[in-house]
C-alpha cells in the first residue's frame, strides 16, 4: 500500500495550504467585537482556580482554564504588526500573571501589559474561535461545543446500526465514557482532538463501500497523513493520539467485518502517514516562523521537546513505569471499572454461545489480532517517550487510554464474527464429506 496517483497528494497539499490560509484568515477578524465577548466571557474563569475539578475525586473531571484563558487572549490581541507576523508569533498582551488573571485584565491599557508570544504551535482553532467570537461569549461556545459534540457522536452511533455493526456500539462507548464527554465540551484546549476523531470516523464509515480500493490504492493513507497535519494545527498536546488510534481500530473493524485480514506492516504504515502529517506540520510551522520572524523558532522547540521527553519533574527522578502507573491511575476508579467488566463478561457470553450453538472450531485472525493489540499498545509507547509531559499532564494525557479500550473490547467483540466465519467453513466440510460419502462427489485429497 502506497500513495499512488496526483489525487492523494493534492489532498495532502491542500490540507496545508488550508491550513496555513486559515490561520493568517484568523488575524483578519474585527478585534474590536470579539473583545466585547471576550468581556462578557471573564465571568465564565473562576479566580481561585486555572484548572478546576468539576467532579471531584477524578482527574478526568478536572478542565484547563488556564489553556483556554491563554488562547482567548491571543484571540483578543490587536497589535500592529502584519497578519503573516501574528500568525507566525500567536502574541498576547500579559500582566505577568498566570493565564486566567490576563484575561480579566485584558482591556488595560498598553503601558500596563507587556506582550508575549506563543510560536511552537499553530494555533489553528483561533480560526474558528475568534469566528465564534463574533456572535457568542465562552459560555455560549461551550454550549455549542456540547450539542455539536453529542449529535457527532449519535451520528457515528446510527452509521454503526445502519451498517450492521451495532454489537461495537459497546466498544465505543466505553471508550468515550474513559473520555470524559461531559467534561470535554467544556474545554476548548480538549476538544479538537475529540472532533477530529469522530469526523475522521464519520469519513472511513461512509468510504467503507470502497473499502478495499481505497486500502490497495492509498487513499487511506493520504487520510491518515491529512488527519495528522489538522491534529497538529489545531491541537496543542493534548491527546492527540487519539485521532490515530480510533480510526485505526474502526479500519481493522470494518476489515473483519468484511472477511479481511490486515497486517500489523499495514497499521505501521497508516501510523507513519499519520506521523509524517503531524510531524512534517510542526517543522512547516518552526521553519515558517523563523523566516517571518527572523530568528531560530527551532532551538526554542528543540528546548521544549527536550523538556517534554525527560525524565525529571520538579528535581524527582520520573520512571516510565511510573508514567504508566500514574496515567492508568486516572482511570481507576468504581464506576468505570464496574462497566468494563460487564462489558467484559457480556462478551465473552456472546462467544461461548456461537461455540455452544455453532460447535465450531474457532478460526482466529491472527494478523488481525496482532494489529489490534499493537494498536492497543500505543498509549503506552507514548507515555514511554513524552515521560514529563505525561507525568505533569496525567489529567487529560490518560484519555490515549481509549485507543487501549476501544481496541481490546474490539477484538473481543469481533472474535464471535470469526466464530462465524469458522461456522461455514465447517458447515461446507461437512456437506462436502457427506457427498463424498454417498458416491455424489469426490473431495479433491490436494
Amino acid at each position: 500500500m502506497m500513495l499512488r496517483g496526483k489525487k492523494h497528494w493534492k489532498w495532502i497539499f491542500t490540507a496545508i495550504v488550508s491550513c496555513i490560509c486559515l490561520s493568517i484568515g484568523a488575524q483578519c477578524f474585527p478585534v474590536d467585537i470579539i473583545k466585547k465577548n471576550l468581556q462578557a466571557s471573564v465571568a465564565s474563569f473562576s479566580e481561585e482556580a486555572s484548572y478546576p475539578e468539576i467532579i471531584r475525586h477524578y482527574k478526568g473531571g478536572q478542565l484547563d482554564d488556564c489553556t483556554d484563558a491563554l488562547i482567548l487572549n491571543i484571540a483578543g490581541y490587536d497589535g500592529n504588526e502584519s497578519v503573516l507576523i501574528r500568525a507566525m508569533a500567536n502574541y498576547r498582551t500579559t500582566t505577568g500573571n498566570d493565564p486566567c488573571a490576563d484575561l480579566r485584565s485584558f482591556q488595560k491599557k498598553n503601558g500596563e501589559v507587556s506582550v508575549k508570544e506563543y510560536t511552537r504551535y499553530w494555533f489553528g482553532n483561533l480560526f474558528f474561535i475568534k469566528l465564534m467570537l463574533l456572535f457568542f461569549d465562552y459560555s455560549d461556545m461551550q454550549m455549542w461545543n456540547q450539542m455539536i459534540q453529542i449529535g457527532l457522536l449519535v451520528y457515528v452511533i446510527y452509521l454503526f446500526i445502519k451498517r450492521k455493526m451495532e454489537k461495537f456500539c459497546i466498544p465505543l462507548l466505553l471508550s468515550v465514557f474513559l473520555l470524559m464527554p461531559v467534561i470535554i465540551p467544556l474545554s476548548l484546549q480538549f476538544s479538537s482532538v475529540y472532533y477530529i476523531t469522530l469526523i475522521t470516523m464519520i469519513l472511513i464509515i461512509h468510504s467503507s463501500g470502497t473499502f478495499i480500493e481505497k486500502m490497495q490504492g492509498g487513499g487511506y493513507l493520504a487520510i491518515f497523513a491529512c488527519v495528522g497535519i489538522i491534529t497538529n494545527w489545531l491541537d496543542l498536546l493534548t491527546y492527540p493520539l487519539l485521532t490515530l488510534g480510533m480510526p485505526l481500530v474502526l479500519i481493522l473493524l470494518i476489515a473483519g467485518e468484511k472477511g479481511e485480514e490486515v497486517r500489523v506492516d499495514t497499521i505501521m504504515k497508516l501510523s507513519i502517514a499519520w506521523g509524517a502529517g503531524y510531524g512534517g506540520m510542526w517543522i512547516l510551522k518552526w521553519a515558517l516562523a523563523s523566516v517571518i520572524l527572523g530568528r531560530n523558532v527551532f532551538k526554542e522547540a528543540f528546548y521544549q521537546i527536550t523538556f517534554r521527553v525527560s525524565q525529571e519533574y520538579n528535581g524527582n527522578y520520573i520512571t516510565r513505569p511510573g508514567v504508566v502507573k500514574r496515567n492508568l491511575g486516572v482511570i481507576e476508579n468504581f464506576p468505570y471499572l464496574t462497566i468494563c467488566i460487564a462489558a467484559f463478561i457480556y462478551g465473552i457470553i456472546r462467544i461461548l454461545n456461537v461455540i455452544r450453538k455453532k460447535r465450531v472450531k474457532i478460526k482466529f485472525f491472527r494478523k488481525t489480532a496482532i494489529s489490534y493489540i499493537f494498536i492497543a499498545s500505543m498509549p503506552f509507547i507514548w507515555y514511554g517517550v513524552l515521560v514529563q509531559h505525561s507525568w505533569m499532564h496525567v489529567w487529560f494525557t490518560y484519555r490515549n487510554l481509549a485507543i487501549s479500550v476501544f481496541s481490546i473490547f474490539t477484538l473481543l467483540y469481533q472474535f464471535d464474527s470469526y466464530c462465524m466465519v469458522a461456522s461455514l467453513n465447517e458447515v461446507r466440510d461437512e456437506n462436502i464429506s457427506s457427498h463424498t460419502r454417498k458416491g455424489g462427489f469426490q473431495r479433491n485429497s490436494q
